[in-house]
């Protein structure tokens, strides 16, 4: 049963799947979107994104091991986290420290910005 949910996942993960979504559903104007990317050197991440990564890298370019930073773009690009997926949430399994990204600290800068923008 799990094998069919994550397969059904993958599915729609896909990026034409993506980009169909996209055409069809339409932001609302009284929303402020605002979006990160992710990205930092393999070595960095958990090793069982490595294989995705390497996949995102030839294909769509820097990545987070799940993301690519081209497509993680919506609304507001407020740059790129140098982190993994993984990373982002405050988990990290990566055998090398990644020392250049805080979550605690990236959530507390964020939720300051949007306090000073009227959120």
């Amino acid at each position: 049963k799990d094998q069919v949910g994550l397969l059904k996942i993958w599915e729609l993960l896909r990026p034409e799947v993506c980009s169909r979504f996209n055409e069809q559903v339409s932001d609302m104007p009284s929303v402020a979107y605002f979006s990160y990317g992710g990205w930092c050197a393999f070595w960095q991440m958990a090793p069982f994104l490595w294989l995705s990564f390497a996949v995102l890298l030839k294909a769509e370019g820097h990545n987070d091991g799940l993301v690519s930073a081209s497509s993680a773009r919506w609304g507001r690009y407020l740059g790129n986290l140098p982190s993994d997926h993984l990373q982002q949430v405050g988990w990290d399994f990566a055998i090398t420290r990644n020392k250049a990204f805080k979550s605690t600290r990236f959530y507390l800068e964020l939720a300051n910005f949007l306090s000073r923008s009227g959120f």
